[in-house]
């Protein structure tokens, strides 16, 4: 079986073109003679497909061991126009714990939490970014300016746990996809880690959208309340593995 997470596609896609072009090479060398080349292409032609839609966001994470036929119906997948635009336009950067560029993701909650949501300090830096990993999003500027930070999230892994939170995007660069494309990566993060389930607390007005990334209320859950307008509630999701 083989196991696509963000961080590591590029060793992952050169083990699966070998594969490909080997079992195209061979399935062709059984049927007809002189056709490996064809097969090769093709095989080039899936790998290129899957890496622009991994890179989307479109195949968070997926396992199989299937022939190449599967393959390719998961290749044929069409990519969301708004999937696209967020490749084109965003990079995202995986921060390990010891990198200085926690710094970064902080001042982004900074503005986020503290200045426009008025979460208290105290609760907003909990002293666990040290031992968490973080995703950190850059808008690709144009004309040699640098590149923008402008969103992030956070994991932490505990065995089969996973703890996502401090996702949060700047205001200015909202409702294009930034907050569902951080919550893939950070399940990306959550499965190559082990973990086979993930939670998080987000405000309660949020349910919605990560009902539909797949996440459901915890049974039984109060909702927390932090002050008049932050009020949390616990939602959980199973590691997601494509077959």
């Amino acid at each position: 079986a083989l196991v696509y997470a963000p961080e590591c596609h590029g060793d992952w896609l050169q083990k699966w073109t070998d594969d490909a072009n080997a079992s195209a090479s061979a399935s062709t060398a059984a049927a007809e003679d002189g056709g490996g080349s064809s097969n090769g292409r093709i095989a080039d032609d899936l790998r290129a497909s899957l890496i622009g839609k991994m890179r989307a966001g479109c195949i968070s994470l997926w396992r199989t061991e299937g022939s190449i036929d599967q393959w390719y119906r998961v290749a044929s997948l069409e990519l969301p126009k708004q999937s696209q635009k967020v490749d084109e336009e965003y990079r995202f950067q995986i921060v390990q714990p010891s990198s200085d560029a926690i710094g970064i993701c902080q001042s982004i909650r900074d503005r986020v939490f503290i200045k426009e949501q008025s979460i208290p300090v105290h609760v907003e830096r909990d002293g666990c970014d040290d031992i968490a990993t973080h995703v950190l999003c850059w808008s690709r500027e144009e004309h040699g300016i640098d590149d923008v930070p402008i969103a992030t999230g956070r994991i932490i892994v505990e065995g089969a746990e996973a703890k996502l939170g401090r996702i949060a995007v700047l205001s200015q660069y909202r409702k294009i996809g930034l907050g569902s494309r951080i919550v893939r990566e950070l399940e990306g993060i959550a499965a190559s880690a082990g973990a086979t389930r993930m939670s998080l607390t987000p405000h309660h007005y949020l349910e919605g959208f990560y009902k539909r990334l797949g996440f459901a209320r915890v049974e039984g859950d109060s909702i927390a309340i932090v002050n008049d307008g932050c009020h949390l509630i616990k939602m959980e999701k199973a590691v997601h593995v494509v077959r």
